[in-house]
Formats: C-alpha cells, structure tokens, sequence
C-alpha cells in the first residue's frame, strides 16, 4: 500500500493483497456418509485491489472516499452442515464502495455523512434452503452448496459527536440500508438474513469527581426477518400440513437494549485499578431470537394444535468487574 500527495488538499492511497489458499481433503464419515473435512476448490489464488482518497475542503472539512474487492474463503463454518461435501466452492467475492463527508463544527460538535455500496457474486447459498441438513443427499454428490448466489447491499449512516469539556462525550448514529441476496440469476430477490433497515445507536459518558465515570448505551434495529408460518391444514387422522411462506418474508419485532456501566478508577503507586458494576438489558426488554412453531394431533382423529414460542435473549444481568493495569 502507498500512499501519496497529489496536490496539497489531495490525497490518495493505492494497494492491494495476493491470496492462496492451498488445502488437503481427508475422508471421514459423518454418519455413515463420506465427505471432506474441509470445503471449497484445494487451490485458489485472488488478487484484492484497494483504493482511496481523502479530500480537505477548507480546514474543517474533509471529503473521503473509497473502492476495493475481497474475497472470503469458503470454510467449515460455512452453512449449513452440507459444505462438507462440495470440494468444487470457490471463494465469494464482493466490491465495496464509500463516499462520505465529515466536518468539525464550533462548540466541539463532530459530524460525518457517509453513502455505501456493496456489490457481491459468487456468493455460496443452499439450492434447497427448505430442506433439513438430514434430507439433503450426500451420496449422489449432488452439492446443494453453490456459488450461484449474488447480492448487494446500500445504505447511508449519519454520525454526530458532542464534548463538553474533559467530563462528557456523547455520540449517536443513524444507519439506513437494505440488503438483498439472490439464490440464482433467475431467482426473485429476499431480504438478506441480517438485512436490518434501521440501526440507531445512542452512547454517553460523563467523568465525575474522585475517579467516577457513568457511561450509558442504548441500540436499536430493525428485527432480523425470518421465514412465517402461513397456515396449518388438516389431513386427518391426526395429521396435518404446515405451509410456509417465501424465505425472510417476514421480521422479527425490533430490537432494543440499554446498557449501563458505573466505573471507579484508583492509582495505587504503578498500578491503575478499576472496578466497574454493568447493568445489561437495564429495562429488561424481551429481545426475540426466533419464533417456532409446534404442531400436534390433538387426539380427536382429524384436529391439531398448534403452539408459538418465542426464543428471547437474555434478561436484565448485573456484573461486576475489575481491570488492573501496569
């Protein structure tokens, strides 16, 4: 990577990054099925070029942008448990871009806008997402795992930072975006698993007297989307038949949680001791992971019922902490 002056506001900086990946297959047997205990091509080379520039606009404000490719490896960590089998994936690729402007206002108030653009191919996605790990079929090595899939996502993020003197800062965001992934070229678009349309983020600290410091973090975002359950058809004699509808057709409810930390700081000789008491999730607010849905025979020959759970995070949790330093 190098970076250069190109006149006296400009600024650019040009690089890049070679990739191999050299890997070694064994067999083993997963439940009586023999499959590699790695995935993806055993050779592969990338070259990952990178770009960028900075711009001043006067002294307070500066004009940043950015381009540049990677490449992620396919692993075991791949989903689902299939990668196992498929020693033909190939390393998914992605080419990001970011355009943003930042200026530093009186009063020690800080402000940055910036636009960003991702667009991915090759992407590794299950070619029968609606089947279990156990249906799919290992032994006719037909890999449900392909790089067919593409995506991209785009979004804009709005920072502000605020100081008052040496005893408080305080910063909040604003992200909006959309994620969208394809699972072939012919393929409809759907939300992305994580696609979180708005992300807000408000952080504030204040140092009191005698070492104190209180600092207070609230997030909240857009629930993740998930696949819904449409209905629940009788076939009698007790059985029954769940319909679901399109991939990540439907969110979760947002998300929000506030954390609070209260930190003492003490200096004995070369040492720096600081004990801090956490409350996580301070309103205990119910955070849902997933919903899941049981369907039974009721016992009356041709009837079901039919039973919603909700999977949440973790509640309220204090903690207590200490941290020395030397």
């Amino acid at each position: 990577e190098q970076k250069i002056q190109l006149l006296e506001p400009l600024w650019i900086s040009v690089g890049g990054r070679f990739d191999r990946r050299d890997g070694h297959f064994s067999a083993v047997n997963i439940t009586s099925l023999t499959a590699r205990t790695d995935a993806g091509k055993s050779s592969e080379s990338h070259f990952s070029p990178r770009a960028s520039f900075e711009l001043a606009l006067g002294e307070k404000s500066k004009l940043r942008g950015a381009w540049g490719k990677y490449y992620q490896w396919p692993s075991l960590n791949t989903p689902p448990f299939q990668a196992l089998g498929n020693a033909q994936l190939r390393a998914q690729e992605a080419d990001h871009y970011v355009l943003g402007i930042e200026r530093q206002f009186p009063s020690d108030v800080f402000a940055r806008v910036e636009g960003f653009y991702k667009n991915m191919k090759n992407l590794i996605v299950d070619q029968n997402p609606d089947l279990t790990a156990n249906q799919h079929d290992f032994i006719t090595n037909q890999h449900n795992l392909q790089n067919s899939g593409s995506g991209w996502a785009k979004g804009a993020e709005l920072l502000v930072r605020k100081k008052i003197g040496s005893r408080f800062l305080g910063w909040t965001s604003y992200t909006h975006s959309i994620s969208r992934r394809k699972l072939s070229p012919s393929a409809a678009e759907r939300a992305a698993p994580y696609d979180q349309n708005n992300i807000l983020t408000v952080l504030g600290s204040y140092r009191f007297s005698r070492g104190y410091e209180l600092s207070m973090k609230w997030h909240s975002h857009t629930g993740n989307p998930y696949r819904p359950l449409q209905s629940v058809t009788s076939t009698g004699g007790g059985g029954f038949q769940t319909v679901y509808g399109p991939d990540n057709s439907a969110r979760l409810p947002a998300y929000q949680r506030l954390d609070m930390r209260l930190t003492k700081t003490k200096v004995y000789n070369s040492w720096t001791i600081s004990y801090y008491f956490d409350l996580i999730n301070v309103t205990n607010h119910k955070n849902v992971l997933q919903i899941r849905h049981f369907t039974r025979s009721n016992n009356t020959g041709n009837g079901y019922t039919l039973t919603t759970e909700e999977d949440t995070q973790f509640p309220l949790i204090p903690f207590f902490g200490i941290r020395a330093e030397h």
